[in-house]
Formats: C-alpha cells, sequence, structure tokens
C-alpha cells in the first residue's frame, strides 16, 4: 500500500496508516494471487479494499485452519470479535487472549482499519457479529441435508462480506443489492464445485444431500469417483445439474455491473466473467478436472492473464477519466498481472 493511496484516502492519522498497512500486508501473504484486482478501483479505494479483504482473508484463514479443532478456531475468531468491539468502541483491547502477540497485533490492526472502512462507506456495524455469527456454527457443519440448509449458510457467511464490498462499489440502482446477493451466491457455489475434491478431503461437503440421492450416489462414492478423477455418468449428471444451478444465480447476478458507479463496473464485470469461465472448463473438462485440481486451475489462471492486464488497463482508463485516480505505468500494471498465474 502506497503513501499515494492512503493520501488519496484522506487517511492521515499514523497510526491509522500503520493498521491499513498492516491489513495489506496481510492480505498480499494470504491471497498473493488476487494483487492484480486493487488496480480495478480508484487509488482512493485500495486502501478501503485491503481493510475489507485483509479482514476477510485473516477470518476465513481462521475457520479453514484444520491443524486446530472447531472450539480453538471459534475462540480465535471470538478474539477477533473482541478486538472488532473495541476498535468501534474506540478503547484498547486488553485482554488476555490464546494467540500470540504478533497475532493479537494483526487482529487489532485489521479490526481498526476495518471499522474505519464501515465508518467511510456508512457499512451497519451490527452486521459483523452476525456474520461471525455465521462462521461460528459453520465451523461444526460437515454437509447440508437439503438446499435450504445450504442456502440458509450462504446468506449468512457469503451475503454479508458481498453487501460490504457493494457499498464500496457505490451502488446506482435500488436492485444493486439484490443482484449483488445473486452474484455472490453463484461466486460461492462454483467455488465450492471448482473445491470439490479438497473439500471433501478435509471432510466437508458443500452440496446438498438431498442432491446426492436425487442421482443415487452417497458421499463416499462421490468422494472415491472425485478422487479418482473417473467419474461414472450418475456423478456426471449430479455436477451438471450443480452447474447449472450456479448458473442460474450467476445469469441474474450478470446484471449487477450495471447498477454501480462507472469506476467499478470492469472490477464487477471481471469477476462475473472469470466465473462464467469457470463454469466453461469444468463443464469441458467434467470430472476429469478434479483429477489434478491444482494444475487444472493454473491453466485457467494462465488462460485469463490477458483478460487480467486488459481489465486493469480499462479501469485505469475509466478511473482517469473520472477524475478518480492517475495512470499507472505498464510495468507495474503487468506486474501486478502477472502474480495472477502464480498461483
Amino acid at each position: 500500500m502506497s503513501n499515494h493511496e492512503l493520501d488519496a484516502a484522506g487517511i492521515d492519522d499514523p497510526d491509522l496508516r500503520a493498521a491499513f498497512r498492516t491489513s495489506g500486508r496481510i492480505l498480499r501473504r494470504q491471497r498473493r494471487g488476487e494483487q492484480h484486482a486493487r488496480y480495478l478501483f480508484p487509488a482512493a479505494k485500495r486502501p478501503h479494499l485491503d481493510a475489507c479483504w485483509g479482514v476477510l482473508a485473516h477470518l476465513t484463514d481462521i475457520a479453514d485452519g484444520f491443524e486446530h479443532s472447531p472450539a480453538v478456531r471459534a475462540l480465535r475468531l471470538d478474539e477477533w470479535q473482541v478486538a472488532f468491539s473495541c476498535a468501534l468502541d474506540g478503547v484498547p483491547d486488553l485482554t488476555e487472549t490464546s494467540s500470540s502477540t504478533t497475532d493479537q497485533r494483526a487482529d487489532t490492526a485489521l479490526a481498526e482499519a476495518f471499522v474505519h472502512f464501515l465508518h467511510t462507506w456508512k457499512v451497519p456495524a451490527d452486521s459483523v457479529p452476525a456474520f461471525l455469527a455465521g462462521q461460528r456454527r459453520a465451523l461444526w457443519v460437515e454437509e447440508f441435508r437439503t438446499r435450504a440448509e445450504l442456502d440458509d449458510y450462504l446468506t449468512a457467511v457469503a451475503l454479508p462480506p458481498a453487501l460490504w464490498l457493494n457499498a464500496l462499489l457505490e451502488t446506482i440502482s435500488p436492485e444493486a443489492d439484490y443482484l449483488c446477493s445473486e452474484a455472490a451466491r453463484a461466486f460461492r457455489l462454483i467455488d465450492f464445485l471448482w473445491d470439490i475434491r479438497a473439500d471433501l478431503d478435509a471432510g466437508r461437503l458443500h452440496l446438498p444431500e438431498e442432491s446426492l440421492r436425487q442421482f443415487g450416489i452417497d458421499r463416499e462414492r462421490l468422494h472415491y469417483e472425485v478422487g479418482s478423477g473417473r467419474a461414472s455418468k450418475a456423478v456426471r449428471r449430479l455436477m451438471r445439474y450443480e452447474i447449472d444451478c450456479a448458473r442460474n444465480h450467476l445469469d441474474i447476478g450478470s446484471a449487477w455491473p450495471d447498477t454501480l458507479h462507472a469506476t467499478s463496473r470492469t472490477f464487477a464485470q471481471t469477476e462475473v466473467r472469470r466465473r462464467y469461465r469457470m463454469l466453461e472448463h469444468l463443464e469441458r473438462a467434467e470430472c476429469e478436472f478434479f483429477a489434478d485440481p491444482g494444475m487444472e486451475r493454473k491453466r485457467l489462471a494462465l488462460n485469463t492473464i490477458g483478460a487480467a492486464l486488459v481489465a486493469v488497463t480499462k479501469a485505469q482508463v475509466i478511473n482517469h477519466r473520472n477524475g478518480r485516480g492517475r495512470m499507472l505505468s505498464l510495468t507495474c500494471l503487468s506486474e501486478a498481472v502477472r502474480e495472477r498465474g502464480k498461483r
């Protein structure tokens, strides 16, 4: 995070600037392959983007830290919520925690930057405890019996962060939050399909059990066939059905970019197009994709580098025309986008 970005965002307080820099470092460390997306935003918004995404990356890594028990992960979420509450009230966090001093400092810095983000973009602070409550419940969830249960999970865990980001994107339509929610549901469902092998290996399944029964499949059979990359017709039909469910949400959410400020549309359009490419990749490779998902992810990333560079350049032009940023050098843009291919 540069001084120019912090200055453009009007963040002058030295301690707050340090907190935002910490958010940026955590985001780079945990989500290095997504750094090019920052340059789809005007400079003044990038620190706030780092604050929002940094918190989400931090909390996701806590929730997905399978080396720890659900109880330990729930405690870490509790500790971060204490840091958030203290930052919200403007008082120091003096509580003793189970985490290291380094983790506690990170919690505090992330919370302070995130609270500034919430206040700046008028995001209701009470949405954060509700989101954390959903994260805690999800720690003990390994499967979903029905699609309604899966939808409840998405509502609790996926939608609040999407609506936080939507505030930063500056909506211009009353339909913006609804369309953002549909896009967010689609994004998460596609990610579930993309990560199904890793999730099953970790003891989780983000597909409804009722869908498996519909195609005469049980969880053990799905795990075996996905793991081998040699799926039966029944599993292929199941995957096509789930792909269609995700696409239905994505087709509705594809109108989301049109409800945003001009300087935010390129980002939203890029995200929607990327998910369509992921669906196309899953359909084309069918279940052979899961034989070597790491290689398939790298292929997709390499195939989208050109599109990402075009998107970043387009966003820079739009931001410049709207008086919200200066043009970056081609070298800077190329380096940011190149990180995407290293994931």
